[in-house]
């Protein structure tokens, strides 16, 4: 007994003994396998396969980890039918080929050095820092560019695809640009040629998503291998298929070959092998869905839709014919069939796992989250390892803007496929969100090497190079991706926005106007590719790009076109607001359409000027305190962050003025708080103008469907003016103080991906004072009149609207509630001294009521538009009802002419600060404009625009508008407008514009403001920009023949009738600072100082300076 005792425990100390020692080497294994220098030199972010790691004082070989880092001396060696990642600290991506040996290491000047000692890698680097690659036969310089490298037994080679590289050896150096490639082989020169398809270098490192998973029915080589690679061991993976005798492989067998294959980049071989099944079954299905996903992830749009078709008619029940035709019509911007392709998969098998996470994928492309999350939950059912079905969870996280769950999703899905570009693009997306900007750069750049010929990830790429202000590599990106994809609208877009924000708007008109011919005619992009979505660019402001060439009515003709393609688009509607700024009487329709804007948009760090949302400006064209319209200096990425905007100004006449605007967001709420000042004396006697507004926004989302705002404003306004100052014997002075606060609460819910509903409700309160001196010469009975009118209103309205958008169909319809209570007190005095002053005591009550609803019929060659509303109002004791139908048509005979006609009726209802949610516009044609409340109008228009070349553009518009104006009685009030319009810019500097504009308002007498019972006024406006730098200098004349009629209050004539003919020139310099911090603009209005007597329809937003003003304004972005 004792001496089994004694055996036990000698075996456990055994035992004991070799499980420490075993310990203890795994212990000394990993310190030596550790990165043992201060700061490491790279870390590997991505292996396929066979990847092993030799440390710099080590002779061991040893598998790499994911995350490993490396040292200078350490070398890293990449097996057959594998592939690994690399990030240097010098914040360069290398991505590593089959069969490829690399060390690390520094020179004196720690500068990196990579010895390539066969194989191949694909460089992507920004490092301000130069860094070197050698081989054995050629070195190569670099100085931030992407370029390849590849060393075999007796030659090496050099390939440039954008920037600079130095390649050279003792027997001379080539300094290679952006297509070029260098070779040289052993003991000679390198000689440069020209890459004639720089794709077929990278074919290695390109990634092909999986579209065939074996299943029970399959043999059990393929299951098992299938098995092995998806655990990461490729190499046995391969080993299992190659297992099975030659004549026992199966069609099938060779097919998910040549799909593993391709998982690691070997497509040369995996063609090899789908030709072999071909040739056994010419009609395979699944094997002409692999040649279509070659022909996808290779820019070969045609090609892959016509491959995918084949394979679908030649096994209609086959999943990955259907997906494969999916990823073609993707590849088309056809978005709505690849869903259906994907779930058509579904259906004819319903347990591929693969065929359920792409439905996932296209249901969040198309906003349908909740659908998306239940597709996305199955397929991890099926299969719990498939790496997509984390990236759609990942993206479904960072539409909720749950970004830890977000992050936490991506990176399992880069452990489940570390060739997966698409969760890295996630990841940094989210780092983005979260405010780390050049950490979610760097996952980006990853992205971008594991698929080098992905156009979209390209301009993404570019998005975050612009944020970090690198304009450079920006473009670069952008310019990529174009040349990648050139039926991509997305760099298009984003290069229009860097180009703009550049002082190089003819350049940036030129890439807006082929994204929006790649982008279904909508002048606002959406990403319809990508799952993220992308709120912050959509938010930038087009109309800039127009607004700085002068071409106004272009603005106005995209903006409308953008908002009846997508009435849900926040962008579209912003697009519009901003190009209403430059034509007269459209304020309530501006104002309108920022309203909707706002109410539409997700969170946004956009900022909110304080003067945008006010109806009366009184500021001449861009000469007020800031630059009104969206800021060009906003982010194109959403993130957690705060800005500041900061404009002053000064001019003459004693003008000074200042805006203040904090803008900022932090996870699901955003905020935005503003102040403007300002003060001038105007121009003639009695003139004088004091402005204040302070504004405070906060927008919260409670979810992805439901988001809330609310808005605070106060402002005041001190006006002085003299009217009738043409009429030798009468004139009057007006004086107008007013402060207004308000509060506007705004909600916004998605029902579904095709039907959302909004909400508007404002309550505000007024004090007014309004004097009014009126001097009468001629007159001996009287001389002088004065009218002093104070009243205190309080108003509150809500809106209510439902938006549904489908294909080729869309729908507003919403109704509103307006109620509005006035005390006025007015008291009239004269020097009739027989007559003391009389006080007037009066209260008046406004109610409204409408209801309306607006049908958008949308084909390829045309769009009809119909609408009808119902107005019930009541004022000062009258009453309407009224039903006023619309209706519109937009034709598009070929992609660049439109034709227009419209017919509004009207019944004008109270607004308060002149906002709605209603539709402003049918078929382009505004029917808010500022008449009398009750007032009834007809509105009859046409209008053709056609772009004769990219950089060439003409239209015309012909509208009428018959009123009849409640004072106090129903009277006619007749306008025609009329316009022909010519925009070039015919080079990269220079923009210019022409037009003619006729218009002719005619009132029945005593129902104008002003007394005019005529105003004629036609006018050839003629602007010039040019564009040098940083700096743009833009002269806008105008020549004026302008003809009235006025009503005398006094003793003479009947009428005044008037004729002013004139030539005004308006100068304005610009200049951008560097690094988009600002813009300092210098101004001259009126610089020849004519002395003018236009009359202007719109006074409250004058076009001319009556007498010459200059001003400068300096804007600071923080």
């Amino acid at each position: 007994m004792g001496s089994r005792t004694g055996h036990v425990a000698g075996v456990a100390r055994w035992s004991l003994l070799r499980w420490s020692l075993a310990w203890a080497g795994l212990l000394f294994l990993g310190e030596a396998l550790a990165a043992d220098c201060a700061v490491a030199l790279a870390r590997l972010v991505s292996i396929q396969g066979s990847v092993e790691l030799q440390r710099a004082r080590s002779a061991q070989w040893s598998a790499a980890d994911s995350d490993a880092e490396l040292c200078p001396g350490d070398t890293l060696r990449v097996g057959p039918r594998s592939r690994a990642a690399l990030r240097l600290a010098n914040e360069s991506t290398l991505r590593l080929d089959q069969d490829t040996t690399l060390t690390l290491g520094e020179d004196g000047a720690r500068i990196s050095l990579i010895q390539l000692l066969r194989g191949a890698l694909n460089v992507i680097t920004r490092t301000p820092t130069p860094f070197r690659v050698h081989t054995p036969f050629v070195n190569a310089g670099v100085e931030g560019t992407e370029f390849l490298v590849r060393a075999d037994t007796d030659s090496a080679q050099v390939a440039v695809f954008e920037g600079m590289v130095s390649a050279g050896n003792e027997f001379g150096t080539l300094a290679l640009s952006s297509g070029e490639m260098a070779l040289a082989a052993r003991d000679s020169a390198p000689r440069r040629e020209r890459m004639v398809r720089p794709a077929d270098a990278v074919q290695w490192a390109l990634y092909y998503p999986r579209i065939i998973i074996p299943g029970q029915g399959d043999e059990a080589a393929l299951q098992e291998a299938d098995a092995l690679a998806r655990r990461g061991r490729i190499g046995e993976a391969f080993a299992r298929l190659d297992a099975v005798p030659p004549d026992a492989r199966s069609v099938r067998h060779g097919i998910y070959r040549a799909e593993l294959l391709l998982s690691v980049g070997r497509v040369d071989e995996a063609r090899v092998e789908i030709g072999r099944a071909l040739a056994a079954e010419p009609r395979s299905a699944e094997a002409l869905a692999l040649q279509a996903i070659i022909a996808v992830v290779r820019n070969e749009g045609a090609r892959a839709l016509e491959l995918a078709q084949e394979a679908v008619q030649s096994a209609p029940g086959s999943a990955a014919a259907r997906l494969a035709l999916s990823y073609a019509q993707q590849a088309r911007f056809d978005i709505p069939a690849a869903l259906a392709g994907a779930e058509q998969a579904t259906q004819v098998a319903p347990d591929d796992a693969i065929a359920w996470a792409r439905v996932a994928e296209l249901r969040l492309a198309q906003g349908d989250l909740d659908a998306a999350v239940a597709a996305a939950r199955q397929a991890a059912g099926l299969e719990p390892g498939l790496a997509r079905t984390q990236t759609v969870l990942g993206f479904a996280h960072l539409t909720r803007i749950e970004t830890a769950a977000a992050r936490q999703a991506f990176r399992t899905a880069i452990e489940l496929d570390q060739a997966d570009p698409l969760p890295r693009l996630g990841l940094g997306l989210a780092r983005i969100r979260d405010g780390e900007l050049s950490a979610g750069r760097q996952e980006i750049e990853i992205a971008a090497s594991l698929d080098p010929l992905n156009s979209l990830i390209r301009s993404y790429l570019g998005k975050a190079y612009y944020e970090e202000k690198r304009s450079g590599l920006a473009g670069s990106q952008f310019d990529l991706a174009k040349a990648l994809d050139p039926n991509d609208p997305t760099p298009f877009f984003y290069d229009a926005i860097r180009k703009q924000s550049e002082n190089q708007p003819v350049q940036a008109l030129q890439d807006l106007e082929k994204s929006i011919a790649l982008n279904d005619n909508r002048a606002v992009y959406r990403s319809r590719l990508l799952l993220d979505s992308d709120l912050a660019a959509r938010g930038a402001s087009l109309a800039r790009v127009f607004g700085d060439l002068g071409f106004n009515r272009l603005a106005l003709v995209e903006g409308s076109q953008a908002v009846a393609s997508d009435p849900t688009s926040a962008s579209a509607h912003r697009f519009l607001s901003d190009a209403y700024l430059a034509e007269p009487r459209h304020e309530i329709a501006r104002v309108s359409e920022l309203l909707q804007s706002q109410l539409l948009q997700p969170i946004s760090i956009s900022p909110i000027q304080p003067q945008l949302a006010e109806d009366k400006s009184f500021f001449l064209p861009n000469a007020g305190p800031a630059r009104a319209g969206f800021n060009e200096f906003n982010p194109t990425f959403l993130a957690n962050q705060i800005r500041a905007n900061a404009d002053g100004m000064v001019g003459s006449r004693n003008t000074y003025g200042d805006q203040v605007v904090v803008s900022g967001i932090q996870n699901r709420t955003s905020f935005s708080l503003g102040q403007l000042h300002f003060r001038t004396d105007g121009f003639g006697p009695d003139a004088a103008l004091r402005r204040n507004i302070y504004s405070a926004f906060v927008q919260h989302s409670f979810s992805e469907k439901l988001h809330a705002q609310i808005e605070a404003r106060e402002a005041t306004i001190n006006r002085k003016t003299r009217f009738y100052e043409h009429d030798p014997n009468s004139y009057y002075t007006q004086q107008d103080d007013t402060e207004t606060r308000s509060i506007r609460l705004g909600v916004n819910l998605t029902i579904s991906p095709q039907l959302q509903a909004i909400f508007s409700g404002i309550h505000q309160r007024q004090q007014q004072s309004f004097f009014t001196n009126q001097l009468i010469r001629g007159n001996p009975l009287l001389s002088e009149f004065s009218e002093l009118r104070r009243s205190h209103t309080e108003a509150s309205t809500a809106e209510v609207q439902f938006l549904g958008n489908g294909t080729g169909i869309s729908f507003i319809a919403g109704g509103s509630y307006f109620s509005s209570r006035a005390h006025n007190h007015s008291t009239y005095d004269s020097d009739i001294y027989e007559f003391p002053p009389l006080d007037i005591f009066t209260a008046d009550k406004k109610l409204a009521r409408n209801i309306y609803s607006y049908l958008y019929l949308k084909q390829q060659f045309y769009q009809l538009q119909f609408g009808v509303s119902m107005e019930d109002l009541r004022e000062l004791g009258a009453e309407r009802r009224k039903i006023n139908p619309k209706a519109g048509i937009i034709i598009n005979p070929t992609p660049s002419l439109t034709i227009r006609a419209a017919f509004l009726q009207t019944l004008k209802r109270p607004f308060i600060a002149n906002q709605t949610i209603e539709p402003t516009q049918v078929a382009g044609f505004n029917q808010f404009f500022d008449d009398f409340n009750l007032t009834f109008s007809r509105r009859l228009g046409i209008a053709l625009d056609h772009k004769l070349s990219p950089n060439l553009f003409w239209g015309g518009e012909f509208t009428t508008r018959h009123l009849k104006v409640p004072i106090p009685e129903d009277r006619p009030q007749k306008e025609r407008f009329h316009r022909i319009y010519l925009s070039a810019a015919p080079v990269p500097w220079f923009a210019a514009s022409l037009g003619y504009e006729h218009e002719d308002t005619q009132w029945y007498p005593g129902t104008s403001p002003a007394g005019f019972i005529d105003i004629f006024t036609r006018r050839i406006p003629i602007g010039a920009s040019f564009f040098f730098g940083n700096l743009a200098l833009q002269v806008n004349s105008s020549f004026v023949d302008q003809r009235s009629k006025l009503a005398f209050l006094s003793g003479g004539p009947d009428l005044l009738e008037q004729r002013n003919r004139f030539g005004i020139t308006d100068l304005l310099v610009k200049y951008r600072l560097p690094q988009r911090t600002g813009m300092l603009t210098v101004g001259i209005s009126n610089v020849f100082d004519r002395r003018l007597r236009f009359q202007d329809i719109d006074q409250a937003n004058p076009r001319f300076a009556p007498e010459r003003f200059t001003f400068a304004r300096l804007s600071i972005a923080f």
